[in-house]
């Protein structure tokens, strides 16, 4: 027995040797570290840099990359982002460079997503950033790194106009039945339906349907239904004399499971960026069946985009 104790005992004082010297070993990579009054042996600075994109001039300024020089990595990238474009900017990606003697050995793109709270980065606006890596680079303290190749999207406003059965500013459908006033989002169309007649309004959903830019057609879903039940028969939605109901249309092609956040999502039925200005002029349409007691009205919703302007402008 008292062999067995002594060498259980050996065991568990040779894993608590290995264990202090894991966290020295830390600690003293921890220690190299920038910050008030410590040492920035296990940091570089890199050169500023300045990037010709839409609308002008992003500055990636005070970059500092943070290497653990016993592991053999990069753990962190800082810096600050300024915006010297005539718009806002939602995001900016570029590129980790890692040079040895003038050759690039390795490279990492960055994304940074410059929204602050809910604002975008404004023009002449400045945004920090903090991104931790884990960049496998050999004797990272010798090498020179840089940023390259910057890209950015930045948000835009779209404008529209109904222009079929009536052409309406205000997106509005009225007959002597019913009246429809339609809000058109990024990934979704709102409506307000009022059943003005003495007759119940319904809407068949699974005859209704989503017309892109591109002419192709698509189911939809609304507001209730489980995005894993969008392509499942839908009842329809039933609204007494009246009465008016909102609701919203979800074209079912859009509809995504991410399997990065683990969640559903909607995708926008239009860009952001460079590509958007080419949508102006373009169509979509949406197809609602309502029937309005016994009879059955086949409504066509065509809508134009009448407007592209980058925010900020």
């Amino acid at each position: 027995m008292i062999d067995f104790l002594r060498r259980h005992m050996n065991r568990v004082g040779a894993i608590a040797a290995l264990l202090a010297i894991v966290f020295v070993l830390f600690a003293c990579a921890s220690s190299g570290q920038t910050g008030s009054g410590g040492s920035s042996e296990n940091t570089k600075q890199i050169k500023g840099r300045s990037f010709e994109v839409e609308g002008g001039e992003v500055h990636i300024q005070d970059a500092i990359v943070e290497y653990y020089s016993f592991l053999g990595s990069i753990s962190k990238l800082k810096g600050t982002i300024v915006n010297k474009t005539d718009r806002a900017y939602k995001s900016v990606e570029f590129r980790l460079e890692v040079i040895n003697d003038s050759i690039l050995v390795s490279s990492e793109d960055i994304e940074v997503f410059t929204v602050k709270g809910r604002r975008y980065l404004m023009p002449e606006d400045s945004m920090s950033f903090d991104k931790s890596l884990f960049v496998d680079v050999e004797n990272p303290s010798e090498k020179n790194y840089d940023v390259s190749g910057l890209e950015g999207s930045f948000p835009v406003e779209y404008e529209f106009q109904m222009i079929s059965p009536d052409t309406s500013r205000s997106i509005t459908h009225v007959t002597e039945d019913i009246s429809l006033d339609f809000s058109i989002e990024r990934n979704e169309i709102g409506f307000n339906i009022n059943n003005k007649s003495d007759k119940p309004v319904s809407i068949i959903w699974n005859k209704a349907s989503y017309v892109d830019t591109e002419g192709s057609s698509q189911g939809v879903m609304h507001e209730g239904v489980k995005y894993s039940n969008r392509d499942q028969s839908l009842p329809p939605t039933t609204i007494p004399p009246g009465a008016s109901k909102t609701d919203v249309i979800v074209p079912t092609d859009y509809v995504r499971y991410d399997d990065m956040i683990d969640d559903w999502t909607t995708e926008p039925f239009f860009p952001d960026g460079e590509g958007a200005e080419s949508y102006e002029g373009k169509t979509f349409s949406v197809f609602l069946p309502l029937e309005v007691g016994e009879e059955t009205k086949n409504l066509n919703f065509e809508f134009k985009i009448t407007g592209v302007s980058p925010v900020g402008i």
